[in-house]
């Protein structure tokens, strides 16, 4: 454990408190414990990716709901900040409310990816008027032919 402990750069006690959660060692009734390396990598991966939620175009994490969510209609806003990110990126904050809950959400972008998150946002506002006409309301800002 404590060479793993090393080699990983944490605390012996971490790699105990994996041990618990489920990291199992080469043979468990020798000593010391031994641990594949593959067996330590899948672990970490599957810890990694227990957390993770994928977020479809116009979708935020909302924190509350612990889920993705879409944004309020008329929510949303873009924040240019000056931060830099990489080589010549802006940072781009959106920020929304929660269409469940009502909770504030952000979602972190770059000023090269801001007109693809704004068509995104408004591709999901038309789609929901596609929804919206479906179940039988009409439009109001249609002229009449």
């Amino acid at each position: 454990m404590s060479e793993l402990a090393k080699i990983l750069q944490v605390h012996v006690r971490t790699i105990q408190a994996w041990h618990k959660a489920g990291l199992s060692p080469n043979n468990p009734n020798e000593r010391p414990l031994l641990f594949k390396g593959e067996v330590v990598r899948a672990f970490l991966t599957k810890r990694r990716d227990k957390g993770r939620h994928e977020l479809r175009p116009g979708e935020f994490y909302c924190t509350k709901c612990h889920n993705p969510r879409m944004p309020r209609p008329g929510s949303v806003t873009f924040e240019l900040t000056n931060r830099r990110i990489g080589k010549g990126a802006l940072q781009v904050i959106i920020r929304a409310s929660c269409q469940v809950c009502g909770c504030a959400v952000d979602l972190f972008s770059t000023d090269k990816h801001l007109e693809k998150q704004q068509a995104n946002m408004k591709s999901v506002q038309r789609q929901r008027g596609l929804e919206c006409e479906q179940l039988g309301f009409a439009f109001t800002d249609l002229k009449a032919g």
